[in-house]
């Protein structure tokens, strides 16, 4: 465990998801080749929105929900419809419920995707532009507020509070309980630990209009006009661009270090995010301006199903493999971290220097690319910190701090 080694306060930790990735010191290795190519679509008017689910793809478009099964991606049929009578911006899925954004929040059951039907709609104030649904929290902007509905009875939506912030775009992510959203002044990362009283813990870009939004592990992806910005998830601060070759409509999670971006000339690019900036590997075009992506496994494929002014196109890609060659780049400049010893045996001693006050995410992997810890903790200045480790095996290991700072990354040798 981590401990403080000033005040030797106990620091808690919270283990992540599974995200790998692995960590090679030494040596050039071939780089893996990706590709992305269209398997099939569908004419649909005017696609706004959509999220897969197995191998159902939710979309919204004009005024109705349409449930389509990509189980055969090279002929995918439209399985039941819903005309919800208001234009509709945004769909996301939990359970046996369809959440649909317009004039107000659609409650759809979807047990029967062949015959969905609306049970309850919650009128906020403003248009619903984006929403996300995870657990028993359903977030959604509405152009000036981000309201926060329970979802205790997810067929009732019950609105719990609103955070006052020009929100066009937003992402839930509940195993950190945080919500980010992004829109005309800036983008902000609220803590709903208590949902009913949510806090702001960062904001980036201020007076910058950053949308679309997304969280994608273990970065908040954002962007401005045709410039797509990596930030840090906590604090919100910049770790990386990329410059697109037109404005970036859509951001989605690609899963593990990479994102997929839609462009408003229908461009659909792969990003590897493994090292900043983050590099394109793969892209292919969908014929019109794209407007979502979602990305699912169905059977022994990873397919983006993308949203845009002329259906649904169902691209098949190549993930980032788990097991692709990465070099960590050790941080030059004053953000430092020093290990003494080193190798240890029982404890290590780990000085941070250069960093500026605020919150960062600190992260141990081992040379197998497994995250080991992953842990949040403030800085000001100069801080120590003494690691007892428990429960890990003889071995090098690498510790990365991000956050305000930038990033650094010391090498740690432990010795059972």
């Amino acid at each position: 465990m981590w401990r403080s080694y000033r005040n030797s306060q106990r620091l808690s930790l919270f283990f992540a998801g599974s995200l790998a990735l692995v960590l090679l010191l030494g040596g050039l290795v071939p780089r893996a080749m990706h590709g992305m190519e269209i398997v099939g679509s569908l004419n649909l008017p005017n696609r706004t929105g959509v999220v897969v689910r197995d191998t159902l793809a939710y979309t919204v478009g004009s005024t109705n929900l349409t449930i389509v099964s990509i189980a055969r991606p090279a002929s995918p049929n439209i399985l039941g419809q819903l005309d919800l009578t208001m234009v509709l911006q945004s769909v996301d899925v939990a359970g046996d419920y369809a959440y649909c954004a317009g004039s107000a929040v659609a409650v759809v059951d979807i047990s029967d995707p062949t015959a969905p039907a609306l049970v309850h709609s919650v009128i906020l104030t403003g248009s619903c532009l984006d929403l996300a649904v995870e657990d028993t929290i359903l977030a959604v902007a509405t152009g000036t507020t981000v309201a926060i509905l329970g979802l205790r009875n997810p067929s009732l939506p019950r609105f719990l509070a609103g955070y006052t912030h020009a929100a066009s775009s937003v992402a839930l992510h509940w195993p950190t309980r945080r919500i980010y959203a992004g829109g005309t002044n800036g983008a902000i990362e609220l803590d709903i630990s208590d949902p009913i009283h949510p806090t702001r813990r960062s904001q980036f870009g201020a007076g910058q209009s950053l949308t679309p939004l997304e969280y994608s592990n273990p970065y908040v992806d954002v962007a401005s006009g045709a410039t797509l910005l990596t930030l840090y998830a906590s604090p919100l601060s910049q770790a990386g661009t990329y410059a697109a070759p037109a404005a970036v409509r859509a951001v989605c999670e690609g899963g593990g270090y990479q994102t997929l971006i839609g462009l408003a000339n229908g461009t659909v690019s792969h990003l590897k995010e493994t090292e900043m900036p983050p590099e394109q590997v793969a892209w292919v075009n969908v014929g019109a301006g794209v407007r979502r992506i979602d990305v699912e496994e169905v059977g022994s494929d990873t397919l983006a199903v993308v949203a845009t002014a002329n259906g649904i196109s169902i691209v098949r890609f190549d993930p980032v493999s788990d097991t692709e060659p990465y070099r960590p780049q050790l941080n030059p400049g004053a953000f430092q971290i020093s290990a003494y010893p080193n190798p240890f045996n029982s404890s290590v001693r780990l000085r941070l220097t250069g960093a500026k006050n605020g919150w960062y995410v600190l992260e141990l992997f081992d040379l197998a690319g497994r995250k080991v810890i992953t842990e949040r903790v403030f800085l000001a200045g100069e801080r120590e910190f003494i690691f007892e480790p428990e429960g890990l095996g003889t071995g090098v290991y690498l510790v990365r701090i991000m956050g305000a700072s930038g990033m650094a990354w010391a090498r740690l040798v432990y010795l059972k």
